[in-house]
């Protein structure tokens, strides 16, 4: 296994981006879990935009989380 190893302090990028990183990968896995869980799976007027998950399944979700995942059209 390859380990980051830096010559003295860690850069400022590397400690911005990895916790930003990670954050992403939290929220990704909480909708992942979320939006099959609470979408309808019928439009109505708050949850008007599709998005498609793996196996066929279309869920309908307010736009500001399809604009999240770049699945709005």
């Amino acid at each position: 296994m390859t380990r980051w190893q830096f010559k003295e302090k860690t850069p400022t990028s590397v400690k911005v981006v990895m916790p930003l990183f990670f954050a992403v990968l939290m929220v990704n896995l909480a909708a992942w879990w979320s939006i099959p869980e609470w979408s309808p799976k019928a439009p109505d007027a708050v949850h008007s935009l599709p998005i498609r998950f793996r196996g066929g399944a279309i869920y309908f979700v307010q736009p500001w989380l399809a604009r999240l995942a770049h699945d709005s059209n």
